[in-house]
This record gives C-alpha cells, structure tokens and sequence, in this order.
C-alpha cells in the first residue's frame, strides 16, 4: 500500500487582528465614576413621616390588654392597611399618651 501523502494547505499570510490606533500617549477612556450621594440629615421628630404601629407594639406602648384598647372611648382607632391587617397611627397614639399622662398630672394636682 503505498503511503498516504501529506498535503499542506496555506490561507496565506496571517494578519493580526486590527485594533484602532493609538498615539502613545492617549489613554482609554475611563469609566464615569458614580458619585456618593451626601448623607441625609435626621429628620425632626415634627416632621417625620406617619407610620403604623401594630397591635403588639401598641399594647407595649400602652400597658393595656387588647379588650381594653379596642373598648376604651378617645383612643384612636386603627386604620385598615390592606386585607385582613390593621394598624394604629404612630402620631395619634403618641398624642394620646402624651394627652393620659398631661390628665393623669391634672388631676393629681387637684
């Protein structure tokens, strides 16, 4: 049998892959660094935004039983959130401690 015979084939000459030119001294381009925004300040007490407080936290706040702060007259009602949940105005609950303990003080005085 005779030999197989080995054929090479040539494509030619290989170029390079062609980049753009640079001059030597440009650079890439660099990416816009995103700047650090300043930090927010506190919000005063005054002006913070209204939040709801949840039965837990307002029996915590309170010191009453939830019978008690569903019965009781001038406590503020709870608001419905979304479906079955339910939540206590943050400010109106303050504003009703603050308003027992002011009474509270009143009367001892008296």
């Amino acid at each position: 049998m005779p030999s197989p015979e080995v054929v090479r084939v040539s494509a030619g000459p290989v170029s390079p892959v062609s980049t753009p030119a640079r001059s030597p001294k440009s650079k890439p381009a660099k990416k816009p660094v995103a700047s650090v925004p300043a930090p927010i300040p506190p919000i005063p007490l005054t002006q913070r935004p209204e939040s709801f407080l949840r039965l837990p936290q307002v029996i915590s706040r309170t010191g009453m039983c939830k019978a008690k702060i569903y019965r009781l007259e001038g406590f503020p009602k709870p608001v419905k959130v979304g479906g079955s949940t339910s939540g206590w105005i943050e400010s109106e609950v303050d504003a009703w401690i603050a308003e027992t303990i002011a009474e509270g003080r009143r009367n001892r005085k008296a």
